[in-house]
């Protein structure tokens, strides 16, 4: 059984899972790798990074928004190669809690991009990952409002797109 599951289709739910063992499907690129990467990997898929890379290399044009994987574009995902360093509790929390729609994890006030992007609003795990991998990349702090603008850029494109 695969470690991560990458769905081939994205609409709202954008969440990769890091599977425990328990989820079989054909509907995903399953990944193996080795134990030891599977928690690093695996947050780095689900980050604001995972979600800006998803919307860089997949393709759209699907109907209703949806974004489509091929086995070449989702082996393109840039992830760390080396197990990196979480603070404590952060994993656990990104990865047990609901996802909230994507439009809310990224700061706006509500599912439907309504009012200013704010990164107060954003869930502080979501926060303390993308600064992490920030760091891993060898970014300054700075640059996290500049990764969420763009990401948020992006899928309100695509969304405004599937509804015109």
């Amino acid at each position: 059984v695969a470690q991560i599951l990458i769905p081939r289709t994205f609409g709202n739910d954008h969440r990769i899972l890091v599977n425990n063992g328990s989820v079989v499907g054909k509907e995903f690129y399953r990944v193996f790798i080795s134990e030891e990467l599977v928690e690093t990997v695996g947050i780095a898929l689900n980050s604001t990074l995972g979600i800006l890379q998803r919307e860089v290399i997949a393709s759209a044009g699907l109907g209703g928004g949806a974004l489509k994987l091929s086995t070449e574009s989702a082996s393109k995902f840039l992830v760390p190669n080396h197990q990196i360093s979480f603070p404590v509790g952060v994993v656990e929390s990104f990865l047990k809690r609901e996802t909230l729609p994507i439009a809310l994890e990224l700061g706006y006030t509500s599912e439907s991009w309504g009012g200013e992007q704010d990164l107060n609003r954003v869930p502080e795990d979501r926060l303390e990952i993308d600064r992490v991998l920030l760091n891993w990349l060898g970014l300054d702090l700075g640059d996290l409002e500049q990764l969420y603008a763009a990401t948020a850029r992006l899928v309100k494109q695509r969304d405004s797109k599937s509804r015109s």
